[in-house]
């Protein structure tokens, strides 16, 4: 039977939907839960795009024909994805369902087909838009396409057609008990989201076979937003958009469960299985993406893989390449320099080299690790405790030790004892950065230092290095022919270039001198600005010269491409470091020759990320943006049973790198939002918060951690501070790489609060504002 012919029954005799009522009190519930969370703009559901497919094969096993279909339904998923988005980004006060569906006995209550076995008709539509208003309700359907060829536009137009045809069909007969009453318009389009107007009037369709209107790549935004002018405000619930969104939370399994909720259960499940996801690299890989070209991780590493690094099951080529081990078992690349961008699996490669020597390392071997901060030195230990309990750990903060002891009478001593007594299994040395401090000598550093260093070099050690940024910049930083006690400066024989000494082998004749393995691990993107943070600027002119002389001499292992984040927030990380490549002017040339790709790998969808803009020194409205933000992912966490997993990273007031006056902010700023958190966490109950183990209170601090969900808080008042282009250029580089660290450590959910409290919005605010603007959510302008 044609679609036309499909009748809808007389409204006198249309037996309601067994329970209508309860459909209708449920979706009112929920909405007007929602409503009560002051969210603003589109309420859309599911609250991230459905992922339809997961793609993580290996071509070549693949057959030709299995793997055409892959990549179909993967670009059709990523043509349903730029609709969500699209509709996502309107301002008007809509509700967006992706996937409205209704089964067979659904549409046989309602259509006069239930008679006749088999006619029965399973629906499933890709967006159905309400669009509240005072007078009436908007209802509009949009069918995604996305053509293969100039040849299939028409057929898919015609099955959109159809499609969009039929949710009309069903729609009307759901609505006709109302008997007018709540009257509503209805909308159908033909969404063709990859492709644009010129390109798709080159096809087979052309203006006079158009019977339902068409939304081309370019247009798809200002097309819905002119057809939902009309509503700017919720008004109170109709029975229209109840009973829709009822019947959407019955097909979801969640029409008995309370309004509030649901909206907990919803946005707490989607995290939760979108961090699963991005665990285990079950990758939805993005089309022009195709050379990452993920393999099975081999058998020898499966077993290890799925009981301790979140059983992942594919691995990219690069991260293999590291994994690979000569017949001795020993690593082919036993001495590394790995070179990768946030998010490309240092660590993880890191873990599973080290577990892996802990099946095979000879009795006499020890495995040293060398952290930035304790939290990461914790994530560690946790890990090989579940991997093997009898395993000998120890740690000690080297900076720690140093503060503490500095008053002994016998410290030389003391450490000498403290370095031989290093026979654990794995010695963990976190912050093994020997700089130059106000409560130490540089006599007393210089020989710390060599001690420690003799303690590398007398040993059989396998030794691992990660987020080495720092150090790296410690070392490139220094003067060593002219010290200057009154500045940090480093010792004479920094750590970073012993170690990057042992890489080339420099001076080591006698191999047993040497480790038994070196791994080296760093972004990049967080190193080659540390010529920017110095207030010596002409000085250090060299470092970039020095650092790109550097990771083109010695042997480096490149990561590549995001697979940690959200597409989303891989997105801006990218775009966050183009920004950067453009501030370094004439060394742009250099600095892309090594650093590795950021771009994202995946097509994982987690929520947009959220951008709150406090124009005004109003620490109240802050704290209010806070607050809600830690319920609202609290409350979503409890739902799906996630604990311990937030994050709150401040990023410090910049200018104290180009003011002295201003030096201590950073350090008070920092403390009064911790605080504030603190106080917030306690009045409002937040219990998945721990202040000891998620607050961030210095950015940096955040390195080799990762969490679910993230709020970064930037501080971008100038204080009536005037800066210099060369300042204010020096100043946005700082601050971009440090928004690159605290981003990076949300994995799917994000929210940015941009403070300037200046009496009008700076120079820096505007740049950062504008690099984020194209990926994020403006929340509301305060």
């Amino acid at each position: 039977m044609d679609d036309s012919e499909v009748s809808v029954k007389p409204t006198s005799t249309l037996p309601p939907i067994t329970g209508m009522d309860s459909r209708i009190l449920a979706g009112r519930k929920f909405l007007d839960s929602y409503l009560s969370t002051n969210e603003s703009g589109p309420l859309v559901l599911p609250p991230v795009p459905t992922q339809k497919h997961v793609d993580h094969y290996n071509e070549d096993d693949l057959k030709v024909n299995r793997k055409k279909d892959y990549d179909t339904k993967r670009i059709d998923n990523e043509a349903e994805c730029a609709v969500y988005r699209a509709l996502e980004h309107l301002k008007q006060k809509i509700i967006v369902i992706h996937g409205f569906t209704y089964s067979k006995d659904q549409w046989d209550m309602l259509l006069n087909n239930s008679e006749e076995t088999g006619m029965g008709r399973e629906g499933e539509h890709d967006f159905l838009v309400i669009v509240p208003n005072s007078i009436n309700c908007t209802l509009i359907c949009i069918e995604v396409k996305r053509p293969k060829s100039e040849k299939k536009f028409r057929s898919l137009y015609k099955e959109a057609t159809r499609q969009a045809n039929q949710c009309g069909q069903f729609l009307k007969a759901l609505l006709a008990p109302f008997n007018g009453k709540l009257p509503f318009i209805e909308l159908k389009f033909c969404a063709f989201p990859l492709t644009s107007r010129d390109e798709g009037m080159k096809s087979d369709i052309k203006e006079h076979n158009i019977d339902i209107p068409i939304l081309w790549k370019d247009d798809i935004g200002p097309s819905l937003s002119e057809n939902t002018t009309n509503s700017n405000v919720w008004r109170t619930t109709s029975d229209i958009e109840a009973l829709i969104v009822g019947l959407w939370l019955e097909n979801q399994g969640k029409r008995d469960m309370e309004g509030v909720n649901v909206i907990w259960d919803l946005i707490g499940k989607t995290i939760k299985q979108t961090n699963d996801q991005l665990k285990s690299q079950e990758l939805y890989l993005k089309s022009e993406n195709r050379s990452c070209n993920l393999k099975k991780v081999p058998k020898e590493y499966r077993a290890m893989f799925q009981n301790h690094l979140h059983g992942i099951e594919y691995l990219t080529q690069e991260q293999l390449n590291l994994l690979c081990q000569d017949d001795d078992d020993s690593f082919k690349q036993s001495y590394v320099l790995v070179n990768g961008c946030a998010g490309s699996g240092k660590t993880l490669i890191m873990y599973a080299r080290i577990l892996r020597l802990l099946h095979c390392m000879k009795d006499d071997e020890q495995i040293l690790l060398l952290l930035p901060w304790w939290d990461a030195a914790d994530v560690f230990m946790k890990m090989i405790e579940k991997f093997d309990q009898d395993i000998s750990m120890k740690k000690m903060d080297l900076v720690g030790y140093l503060r503490k002891s500095k008053d002994q009478p016998d410290i030389i001593g003391s450490f000498t004892k403290q370095m031989r007594e290093c026979t654990e299994k794995i010695v963990i040395f976190v912050r093994p950065n020997f700089i130059l401090r106000d409560f130490i000598s540089q006599d007393l550093l210089n020989t710390m230092h060599s001690i420690f260093l003799a303690t590398l070099k007398n040993r059989k050690w396998h030794i691992f290095c990660d987020d080495f940024h720092s150090s790296f910049a410690h070392s490139m930083l220094q003067a060593p022919d002219n010290l200057d006690a009154s500045a940090d400066a480093c010792t004479k024989e920094p750590l970073a270039d012993f170690l990057l000494n042992l890489l080339s082998k420099n001076g080591h004749k006698d191999n047993d001198c040497l480790p038994q393995s070196l791994w080296i691990s760093c972004d990049l993107m967080q190193t080659v600005q540390f010529s920017f943070w110095t207030r010596a600027y002409d000085q250090y002119q060299g470092t970039i010269d020095k650092i790109y002389g550097l990771f083109k001499k010695q042997q480096i292992c490149r990561l590549s491409g995001n697979l940690r984040n959200a597409h989303g927030i891989a997105l801006i990380l990218s775009d966050l470091k183009e920004k950067f490549l453009e501030l370094c002017g004439d060394n742009r040339k250099k600095i892309m020759e090594i650093l590795p790709s950021q771009g994202s790998y995946h097509f994982i969808q987690g929520f947009t990320t959220k951008l709150y803009c406090v124009l005004e020194n109003n620490m109240d409205k802050v704290k209010s943006i806070v607050t809600n933000e830690l319920n609202l992912i609290d409350r979503s966490y409890q739902a799906a049973e996630i604990s311990n997993m937030i994050a709150i990273i401040p990023v410090y007031h910049h200018f104290s790198v180009v003011n002295e006056k201003m030096s201590g902010a950073r350090g008070d700023w920092s403390m009064d939002i911790q605080k504030m958190v603190e106080h917030i966490a306690c009045g409002d109950k937040i219990r998945t918060f721990d202040k000891n183990l998620h607050f961030a209170d210095y950015v940096k601090y955040a390195n080799s951690m990762e969490f679910p969900c993230a709020v970064i808080v930037v501080d971008l008042s100038c204080s009536g501070v005037e800066l210099s282009a060369q300042d204010m250029n020096r100043s946005l580089m700082n601050i971009l790489s440090h928004i690159y660290v605290g981003i990076s450590r949300a994995k799917v959910y994000c929210s940015i609060i941009l403070i300037c409290s200046d009496d009008e919005p700076n120079e820096l605010y505007k740049e950062v504002h504008q690099v984020l603007l194209p990926h994020v959510k403006i929340i509301e302008d305060y």
